[in-house]
This record gives structure tokens, sequence and C-alpha cells, in this order.
């Protein structure tokens, strides 16, 4: 959860941090993200932020994050997912090139996944040996930028490199289902 913290806190930071261009009207991120119908329950939803103006480099757009929680035998999961809808997909191509380049740091492993859009990058965090380990994966379709993020937690043995691939992917298909044509 710590690494998806930090991904989430470095998004926002971008998004905040770039200059207002243009004042084109994005689609609504919210819309687009992973709801609680997409969990097993009693999933728990830990935290939820919306920016509806959000400062992307070029212009303006909405940016949308979750995170949700829920028990999965033993194991305590967390899924974290970032929306960014922004005017352009020139736009869209930056917000995905610095959150790539982002989370290459602190990557372990790259994960191999089906094609989820346009451009996508995905990543293993942590070590299977502690008790927090995750998946991500950052993709771009059209003006669309999303992530999704499987973490472990409070678990002895965490994710392994397969159970951390099979959660995220199982995750980022729902995703890519909400997100469409971009």
């Amino acid at each position: 959860m710590r690494r998806a913290c930090y991904v989430t806190v470095a998004v926002a930071a971008l998004v905040a941090s770039a200059g207002s261009v243009a004042s084109v009207t994005a689609p609504d991120a919210k819309s687009l993200a992973l709801r609680q119908a997409d969990f097993p329950a009693p999933a728990a939803r830990m935290s939820e932020k919306e920016n509806r103006s959000a400062a992307l480099p070029g212009g303006t757009g909405q940016a949308y994050t979750t995170t949700f929680q829920f028990r999965v035998g033993r194991r305590t999961e967390s899924i974290g997912t970032i929306v960014i809808t922004a005017p352009s997909a020139s736009v869209a191509r930056r917000v995905y090139a610095a959150a790539v380049a982002d989370a290459r740091k602190g990557a372990v492993g790259a994960l191999r996944l089906p094609r989820l859009g346009d451009e996508q990058y995905a990543a293993l965090y942590g070590r299977p040996s502690v008790d927090e380990t995750s998946g991500l994966v950052w993709v771009r379709k059209n003006t669309v930028v999303w992530q999704v993020q499987a973490t472990s937690v409070r678990n002895p043995l965490g994710f392994s490199r397969t159970a951390a691939q099979a959660e995220l992917n199982r995750y980022a298909w729902k995703q890519m289902r909400r997100v469409g044509s971009g």
C-alpha cells in the first residue's frame, strides 16, 4: 500500500504542478473508474479523491483516484486506481510518459499483460518475501490515462509474481472495459 500511496502522490503532484494552458472539457474521470461492484463483497473504499479541473501539461482535464480493500482467503488485498482524462491524445501521452517515468524508479521487475490500450507499462514492486508486494499497470487509451495497482497488505508472504500478475490482470481488464475507447 505504501508504493500505491507514493505513486498516487507523485501523479497528484504532476497534475497539480503542471501548467494549465487550455480549458477543453475532458470526459468524467470518476465515471470511468472501478466501482465497489467490481470487487468481492465486502470490499471497503479506503480513499477517494476527485479533481474536476486538473492542470495537466498542455491542458485541463480530470483526475480521480480511489482504493478498495478486501480479503481474499487469508490475504488482505488493496486495489488502487487512478483515472486521468485529458483534453487531447497529445496531452494524455505527456501525462502517461511522466507517470511511467516515475513508476520505473521503484520497479523490481516487468510484468507482461495482454494489450489494454494504446500504450502500457506493467511492473512488480517490493519483494515476495516482504509483507507488501504489488503489481502496477499504467495504460493510455486515446485521451484517458489510467492506472491499476494490486497490493497484498499485511500478508507475511506477500504476492508472488504470478499472483500479482493474476490480480492485476483481473482488475486491469475491468478498468479497460470501463474506459472503453477512451
